[in-house]
């Protein structure tokens, strides 16, 4: 089963190497529309138990308006990227950017607990246009300063997840949680009007053929990992439910990888994804976002837990936010240096480097959590480790594939961070608190232990990816730019 889609032609399409106004037009532009997505991501989290009084809703019920938006960008991200691919980059940045304002507006407007969490859903959509943004810079800007673009918008991953719990916290404590959407729509609409003015048009790929039955495997695997991952505490690791699902998810995984090797041009190139520096960068896109997303959960658990002996602040939830706020400007600022960091280093070593702070923060962060200046120090460590290691992770991924395969590939990528986040997020929950009803100082320092030994894996893998001669390599050699036209076209046996 396959769609057919129109696609533009690619011969001749030049490379902008002298064109130095596109760097200072696309970049702050594909900025600002990555930043409206990466602030919806937390948007609601400060604003849960407003919304749970004025919506008469319950808390599990709530938390489908996080969990409904994961799930949505799950799904969404690796396909916006193919059809990026596909149909043309800017195109399908439009389409997306039109559907964050009209998914906005529904959240705004929305009368009860079900039509916001059907606006988040369509909001969950926008994550595609990380990868979008990512193949627009590999074929707008001169390719010297590609890394250097490439690891400004990774690094916006980190810092507006903790920025927008901050501006958040104050909006839904100065305002209204509705007033988390009025906020945003403005933005989108105005995003969407930039890069009709600012981005330009981009190569697509000759083959207008996708398996649809792909998209749908695909689609049935997350769904089901996902809501497996974010019900366990609720059902239990034990329960016949959970398992069951998980099963079933595992089911989908396989059929899916086995069409995607039958099919002449897949959905996503699973030959491409098991190459030594993807598989290794997707492994630690799977424990970089446990990291940051468990981050998210246990410095607010701590900030709002009432005071006892050395454990806990009493901060309502501007202070919780503020804890965080070290992590986004130590983010943002070695963001600005990480191009150069590439460029002498290296993008493996820059994720070895960024694996170690990253874990060294959670270290720290265990062991000394009595004060918020302790806080505020670990978490600005985190902040550097992530904001070095989502800029080498990208680039590394990005560096290990054909350019018509840049959006798919970068959407696999965040895709492996969302299942981390959630894995991360309920694991921290877990052990937080250590089967009482309130976090402990114990579970604090356990959760905060194991994420660090998860990053120290994270480490290990990349040790796995080869250096930047033999990725050069691999990716240009005449059996990488025939793996999608021959091998995927041969039947399995």
């Amino acid at each position: 089963m396959a769609a057919d889609l129109p696609a533009a032609p690619t011969a001749g399409w030049p490379r902008p190497e002298g064109d130095t106004n596109r760097t200072a037009t696309v970049l702050p532009t594909l900025g600002v529309v990555c930043s409206v997505y990466i602030l919806l991501q937390t948007a609601v989290v400060p604003g849960l138990p407003e919304i749970e009084r004025s919506l008469h809703t319950s808390p599990s019920t709530a938390g489908w308006l996080t969990s409904g938006f994961l799930l949505s960008a799950a799904v969404s991200t690796p396909v916006v990227g193919r059809l990026g691919d596909m149909l043309g980059k800017r195109r399908m940045l439009l389409w997306i950017l039109g559907v964050l304002a009209v998914g906005t507006l529904l959240c705004a407007l929305a009368p009860n607990v079900q039509t916001l969490i059907a606006g988040r859903v369509i909001q969950g959509v926008s994550a595609g246009v990380m990868p979008l943004s990512f193949s627009i810079i590999r074929h707008s800007l001169p390719a010297r300063k590609v890394p250097g673009a490439l690891g400004i918008l990774s690094a916006l991953l980190g810092v507006g997840g903790c920025l927008g719990l901050v501006l958040s916290a104050v909006v839904v404590s100065q305002l209204s949680w509705q007033w988390l959407f009025w906020l945003t729509f403005p933005m989108a609409a105005a995003a969407l009007a930039a890069v009709l003015l600012a981005v330009p048009d981009t190569p697509t790929e000759p083959s207008g053929r996708f398996s649809v039955l792909s998209l749908l495997l695909m689609s049935a695997f997350l769904v089901g990992l996902l809501v497996a991952i974010t019900e366990v505490n609720r059902w239990g690791a034990t329960s016949l439910t959970f398992i069951g699902l998980v099963a079933i998810a595992v089911a989908f995984a396989v059929l899916w990888v086995f069409n995607e090797l039958r099919v002449r041009v897949p959905l996503v190139d699973v030959r491409l994804m098991r190459r030594r520096a993807v598989l290794s960068a997707n492994l630690s896109g799977v424990l970089l976002g446990f990291g940051l997303f468990g981050a998210n959960v246990l410095v607010p658990a701590l900030a709002a837990q009432p005071r006892t002996g050395s454990f806990g602040f009493g901060y309502g939830v501007i202070g919780s936010g503020l804890l965080l706020l070290p992590s986004a400007l130590c983010s943002l600022a070695i963001c600005c240096f990480v191009g150069r960091l590439e460029s002498r280093f290296g993008s493996r070593d820059c994720l070895l480097v960024g694996c170690l702070v990253t874990a060294g923060s959670y270290g720290l962060l265990g062991a000394w959590h009595s004060a918020p200046l302790a806080v505020a120090v670990s978490t600005g460590f985190l902040g550097i480790g992530i904001g070095v290691a989502y800029a080498s992770m990208i680039n590394l991924v990005v560096q290990s594939v054909p350019p018509d395969n840049t959006g798919v590939a970068t959407g696999v990528n965040a895709i492996a961070r969302t299942v981390g986040g959630s894995i991360g997020t309920q694991l921290t929950l877990t052990l937080l608190t250590n089967g009482t009803s309130h976090p402990t100082d114990h579970g604090f320092a356990v959760a905060s232990y194991l994420t660090m030994a998860m990053l120290g894996v994270a480490f290990l893998s990349v040790l796995a990816v080869p250096n930047r001669a033999r990725i050069v390599k691999e990716r240009l050699s005449p059996e990488a730019a025939e793996v999608s036209r021959v091998d995927s076209a041969q039947p399995i046996a």
